[in-house]
């Protein structure tokens, strides 16, 4: 496995461990008695193979006894209908596993669609594509193994990874020469292991960091306008990253005025979205009957 994919998963199991708790209240209630089921998931809409592994992690994780199989190809992108997930075993700890792990291999589907799109539009001109920078906490790592198996690249995630100075450090500091002074003093001789990545709100802003050291600026909200001025004030010296407010196709044009990076937004990819139904072979769930009384 690899490194992204690792974290992705242990980052999958706390978020399982964060929601089930002591145990799952539905299923203990439901069910007379954990039953012995064989369920099928097919995919309703293309999906990537890379959700299968952490699919397989957290469905397992409540019943390692679990049996998971599935007869999906091996292509990057699998086609709608082409998967089948057989599942056998403890029918409660499928149906727990599988309300943590729906949402969670949705959102990388949703997120590997928009990134690999975005890839194949501005990859070919030597611009990177990343993701926004403000990712919903207990979600980062998860989303960053999609991006990275869409082709697009991670500026790590977490606060302890990297430095990121926005306008509100800026407040306490007083001004963007004394952050990022501050910032390449502090770090030292571990600058080339850390990246810096400078938010900036106005061309003024961005023409302020033309001879600094940092990796990324940050031009959060800018228009195609606003790029084209700062890149006049820098003259593409400065390395830009920009978000969604400017349109993909749009960005291809920017890459002379210092556009390297664009940053595909993904917290709205949050909204539930099914990619997969679930069936049961046979009628073998015994639910509880309504004068039943749990020992």
């Amino acid at each position: 496995m690899s490194d992204s994919l690792n974290k992705a998963i242990a980052q999958a199991l706390c978020l399982y461990d964060r929601k089930i708790g002591e145990g799952d209240l539905t299923m203990e209630t439901l069910l007379s008695y954990p039953p012995h089921v064989v369920v099928n998931i097919r995919n309703t809409k293309p999906v990537p193979a890379c959700i299968l592994p952490l699919f397989e992690q957290v469905v397992k994780y409540g019943d390692p006894s679990l049996q998971f199989e599935t007869d999906a190809a091996t292509e990057t992108v699998i086609p709608r209908g082409d998967i089948t997930i057989h599942l056998e075993g403890n029918g409660s700890a499928i149906l727990t596993g599988w309300q943590v792990a729906r949402p969670l291999v949705s959102l990388m589907a949703r997120v590997f669609a928009k990134v690999r799109a975005a890839v194949e539009t501005v990859e070919p001109y030597g611009i990177k594509v990343g993701h926004n920078l403000d990712l919903p906490t207990g979600y980062g790592k998860i989303i960053a193994h999609a991006v990275e198996e869409a082709g697009g690249m991670t500026l790590d995630t977490g606060l302890n990874e990297r430095v990121y100075i926005t306008s509100d450090h800026l407040k306490s500091v007083g001004s963007l020469n004394k952050a990022v002074a501050k910032v390449i003093g502090e770090v030292g001789d571990q600058r080339s292991l850390i990246k810096i990545v400078v938010e900036v709100r106005s061309a003024d802003e961005l023409a302020q960091l033309t001879d600094k050291k940092v990796d990324w600026v940050y031009c959060r909200g800018f228009s195609a306008d606003e790029i084209k001025e700062g890149g006049k004030l820098t003259k593409g010296w400065v390395r830009m990253m920009v978000d969604d407010s400017i349109g993909v196709k749009e960005v291809v044009a920017l890459k002379d005025a210092g556009v390297k990076c664009y940053a595909v937004g993904v917290n709205e990819l949050f909204a539930v979205e099914d990619f997969f139904t679930v069936e049961f072979e046979g009628e073998q769930v015994e639910l509880k009957q309504e004068n039943s009384v749990a020992v």
